[in-house]
């Protein structure tokens, strides 16, 4: 856990004396010892008075030392102090239920009941929908079908480029996981949620500038060079010193990745026959949700080793490293033009499609 750093204000508590305000600094020497609190008050054992912003509503709405809550405390721990609520009820409790029913109204049943019969109007809404009828050459779904898509997928290594440099940009180049633990340097919670929003920054520019791709044809080379872009950007991110460079390589990387995006999904609407693209997109399913997760867990366990940024920074080393293997290993995925590498027209279209 962080230290905690004090700094006084030049507002004054009821009692006198400045309000001492303490919270998390990486520069902090030590945690003041607290000796008594009163109401929204604390004392240290230096005799420094604080502001008790850390407790939430029970300090805000009660106080320290609330003369009532200490008079019903001392009462029921002569009464009794404990009882297992699986073995015995007891009488406060039973008090505070009845307090909250009455609280609640008649119209408690009411509000069950209405949440109920709305629950019963989904279900059957749901009931009542149609699936979107398959086209009359469709068949059927079943496990042959599945391996039919994957078949189709192996037979396509620009496709599969896809799958697999996604798969190592977020293996090895995703630090999400150790953003609390970072942003304890960069100045505590504040550059946490920084932390967090830069990479959608990055991803948000991106996009509104990314009228540039539809004049790139390339897009196996574009996949590539915009992956390993992210792992330098992460790279970049554990390396830097200050917050403002750790969101700017988050920011960078976040472009970059939103670029390999749009590329990939172009190759996708482009190399995917319409009556396979529903088997392929379990394929994409599987990249977009596992390889973040993985890699999250590959950042943990690798920082546990080796230390938050050598976890970082080796986990994009890592990521570049795997997207130019990938590419070396696939040279049709490298060399993917969309004038040309389309894929062939599914069949019966290459009647519909003379004049």
């Amino acid at each position: 856990m962080p230290d905690l750093k004090t700094a006084s204000s030049a507002r004054s508590a009821p009692h006198g004396g400045p309000v001492q305000l303490f919270y998390q600094g990486k520069d902090a020497i030590r945690r003041p010892i607290v000796a008594r609190a009163e109401g929204i008050y604390m004392w240290d054992t230096d005799g420094r008075r604080y502001i008790d912003a850390s407790s939430g509503p029970v300090v805000s709405n009660i106080g320290h030392g609330n003369p009532r809550v200490l008079a019903a405390m001392i009462e029921q721990a002569q009464k009794v102090a404990f009882a297992s609520r699986t073995v015995f009820e007891n009488e406060p409790n039973a008090k505070l239920a009845d307090l909250i029913t009455g609280l609640a109204g008649p119209g408690l049943e009411v509000a069950f009941a209405v949440d109920a019969v709305t629950f019963a109007a989904s279900l059957v809404a749901l009931t009542l929908m149609r699936a979107v009828p398959p086209p009359p050459e469709a068949e059927r779904p079943s496990l042959r079908r599945v391996l039919e898509g994957l078949r189709y997928a192996r037979s396509r290594p620009e496709l599969m480029g896809t799958y697999l440099i996604d798969m190592a940009a977020m293996f090895f180049g995703m630090p999400m996981a150790l953003f609390p633990a970072l942003a304890v340097r960069y100045g505590g919670s504040a550059a946490l949620g920084a932390l967090y929003a830069a990479p959608s920054v990055g991803a948000f520019l991106a996009t509104v500038t990314s009228g540039w791709t539809g004049r790139v044809h390339r897009h196996g080379r574009a996949i590539s060079i915009a992956a390993a872009l992210w792992g330098l950007a992460i790279v970049g991110f554990g390396l830097a010193p200050w917050l403002w460079l750790a969101l700017l390589g988050l920011a960078g990387a976040g472009a970059a990745d939103m670029v390999s995006g749009i590329f990939r999904m172009t190759m996708w609407n482009q190399t995917i026959p319409d009556h396979l693209r529903g088997r392929l997109a379990s394929i994409e399913l599987l990249s977009y949700t596992s390889g973040p997760l993985l890699g999250n867990a590959e950042a943990g366990a690798a920082a546990s080793l080796v230390g938050l940024r050598a976890s970082v920074v080796s986990g994009g080393a890592l990521c570049v490293v795997a997207v130019a293997g990938t590419a070396a290993v696939l040279p049709a995925f490298w060399a993917y033009d969309a004038r040309r590498d389309r894929s062939p027209p599914a069949p019966g279209e290459e009647e519909a499609l003379l004049p």
